[in-house]
C-alpha cells in the first residue's frame, strides 16, 4: 500500500510538470494539500524487537509470569494543511496533523500444566495543530522552492486517555512544489524537533489552489 501511495504521487508529479505564474498565484490565493510524512524515528522507539508473541519456555515445577507486546504497527503522519498566500513569497497557514500506532499486548501466567494467556488491543494516537508560515524563495517556469516553519501543540492520547499536551516545532528546510493553476504536488525535507528528536523527515502530499 505504502509503494502505490509513492509511485501515485510520484506520477501526479510527473504529469503536473510546469509551476504557476505569478497570474495564476494572483487569482488562487488559497492552498489546501494532505498529505503523508514518515515516522521512521518513533516506529524505531516504539515497535518491540519482535513483532510475534513470544512466551518463554518453562521448566518442571516452575511458573512464569509477565507479558509481551506484539503486532505492532503505525499509520505514520497523515496530514491537511490550508495557505494562504500574501505574496508571491509569503504565505500563512495552519497544519493539523494525526498519527496513530496500534499494538497488542499478553499477559500470560504458564506453567508446565496450565497457560493462562490474556491478550488485549491498545492503541496510542498523536493529534498535532500548528500555525504555520511558508517563504517561497525561488519562483521557475518549473518549479517553486520553498521552506517554512510551524510552531503549536500535540496531544498524546492512549486507549483513548489524554496522556499528556507538548510545545510542537516543525521545520521544513527544503521544499519544491510541481503544479501550475489549481492542482500541484509538493515533496519536503524537513524535520520535527519537537516533541519528539527526529520527525517527519520526508513528506509528500497533493493540493489544489482556489
Amino acid at each position: 500500500m505504502k509503494k502505490l501511495i509513492s509511485l501515485t504521487i510520484i506520477l501526479l508529479c510527473a504529469l503536473t510538470s510546469y509551476a504557476e505564474t505569478a497570474e495564476n498565484r494572483k487569482e488562487n490565493p488559497h492552498q489546501i494539500h494532505i498529505g503523508i510524512a514518515d515516522d521512521l524515528f518513533l516506529r524505531g522507539l516504539e515497535s518491540p524487537s519482535s513483532n510475534d508473541l513470544f512466551l518463554p519456555p518453562v521448566r518442571e515445577g516452575y511458573r512464569i509470569t509477565g507479558f509481551d507486546e506484539h503486532n505492532y504497527r503505525s499509520t505514520g503522519h497523515l496530514y491537511i494543511e490550508y495557505q494562504y498566500r500574501i505574496n508571491h513569497w509569503l504565505s500563512v497557514g495552519a497544519n493539523f496533523d494525526t498519527r496513530t500506532s496500534l499494538f497488542q499486548r499478553t499477559s500470560y501466567s504458564i506453567c508446565q500444566f496450565e497457560n493462562v494467556v490474556n491478550t488485549q488491543n491498545h492503541h496510542a494516537v498523536g493529534l498535532t495543530l500548528m500555525p504555520v508560515v511558508r517563504f517561497t524563495y525561488h519562483n521557475s517556469p518549473y518549479a517553486s522552492v520553498y521552506a517554512s516553519v510551524g510552531l503549536g501543540v500535540q496531544m498524546q492520547t492512549y486507549d483513548n486517555t489524554i496522556e499528556g499536551i507538548y510545545p510542537a516545532l516543525d521545520i521544513c528546510y527544503l521544499g519544491v512544489s510541481l503544479g501550475k493553476k489549481h492542482w500541484f504536488c509538493d515533496l519536503e525535507l524537513g524535520i520535527t524537533p519537537m516533541p519528539y528528536i527526529l520527525d517527519r523527515l520526508f513528506r509528500l502530499n497533493i493540493g489544489y489552489r482556489f
